[in-house]
């Protein structure tokens, strides 16, 4: 199947991913964010909304993904249609149509990430272009049995929770300070018996409705 061109909010092309998706949630749902059968788009999709994600709430950062595909030009997969903003010269004035903020450090992530493999990139080439919690989060939620921690600021407060010594309120940028944290999430998924991904969304889901 050829790309067409975007219609509108309805739906989104897919290009040899199949059809219209009907609607965002289709391709990137924060609720639903653990899937190991993605296909090609939605993995593409992932990796956007990890970006459009720093600082922003899940439903915020969502709607970015629809409205940077739409601003977009057409191309087969989310990745090809960043690579072609890129190439028009348009990819800034694309992430600022989604209204989110911080568009020069989001365009210079996306540059760097969609030159990636998101299905076989690991998490140390990931980090280079997202950052360590979001390089995490694609393949803990993609990819099954990573003994990964995306440690936002959700995750911190549960460690808090469970009597760690964590006074940080968001993300560590120290990787040494990183490997520490996410030490011991992973000592709680053993000692639970969870896995890092269905505990990481849980956490995110209590918390969130809380």
């Amino acid at each position: 199947m050829t790309s067409q061109p975007i219609p509108g909010r309805s739906g989104i092309v897919a290009g040899h991913c199949g059809a219209f998706y009907d609607g965002i949630a289709d391709l990137i749902d924060p609720e639903r964010l653990t899937n190991y059968a993605r296909n090609q788009c939605q993995l593409e999709a992932l990796g956007i909304y990890s970006v459009l994600a720093w600082g922003r709430q899940a439903k915020r950062a969502q709607n970015a993904v629809e409205t940077l595909l739409i601003e977009c030009p057409p191309a087969a997969t989310p990745y090809g249609q960043v690579r072609a903003a890129i190439g028009a010269g348009t990819l800034r004035l694309c992430v600022e149509a989604t209204r989110i903020g911080d568009y020069a450090k989001r365009r210079r992530a996306l540059e760097k990430l969609v030159a990636m493999d998101v299905r076989t990139a690991g998490v140390d080439e990931l980090s280079s272009a997202v950052g360590l919690k979001s390089a995490r989060l694609i393949v803990l939620h993609s990819r099954p049995n990573q003994a990964v921690a995306a440690l936002d600021r959700h995750v911190l407060a549960y460690l808090r929770g469970r009597g760690h010594d964590v006074p940080e309120q968001d993300t560590p940028r120290s990787p040494k300070r990183y490997a520490h944290l996410e030490r011991l999430f992973l000592a709680e998924c053993e000692q639970q018996g969870r896995d890092p991904a269905e505990l990481d969304l849980a956490t995110w889901l209590d918390r969130r409705r809380a």
